[in-house]
């Protein structure tokens, strides 16, 4: 099907503004014992962040990409992701009336609200979800 039609038929349908998203994340640091002894971690150095995101609007061809690294005062070495959650929270992810991504519910969700509490900024506007891994 082309863009033009799934588009017509999308809108016939009622489904516009649909969101295809996906984040990658830094790792945690922490200290912790090996086996067989304690395996739980003893302290977290360093929590993880969200790196990039990339994104679609279901019917378009352009897939959109954003990095730490595109923010304003991105310097190498140091993460901070408090631009990029709320820019794309901002900017695209409130503009979803459906939000659609692989374990988004379980991961990606989860991850973007946690961040955006973290640096004390407001939760995203509700959406609908489709969770494509259930």
């Amino acid at each position: 099907m082309d863009i033009k039609k799934l588009k017509k038929l999308l809108k016939e349908l009622g489904l516009q503004n649909l969101l295809s998203y996906d984040i990658e994340v830094s790792y945690c640091t922490g200290a912790f014992w090996r086996d067989p002894w304690q395996t739980s971690i003893a302290k977290t150095f360093q929590e993880g962040q969200i790196l990039t995101i990339a994104w679609q609007w279901v019917g378009e061809d352009k897939v959109h990409v954003l990095g730490q690294c595109d923010g304003p005062k991105y310097k190498p070495g140091v993460l901070d992701d408090k631009w990029l959650v709320e820019t794309f929270v901002k900017d695209v992810y409130n503009k979803a009336d459906w939000r659609i991504g692989q374990n988004s519910d379980a991961f990606d969700d989860k991850w973007i609200n946690s961040r955006l509490f973290i640096h004390g900024l407001n939760p995203p506007k509700p959406s609908k979800t489709f969770d494509t891994k259930k």
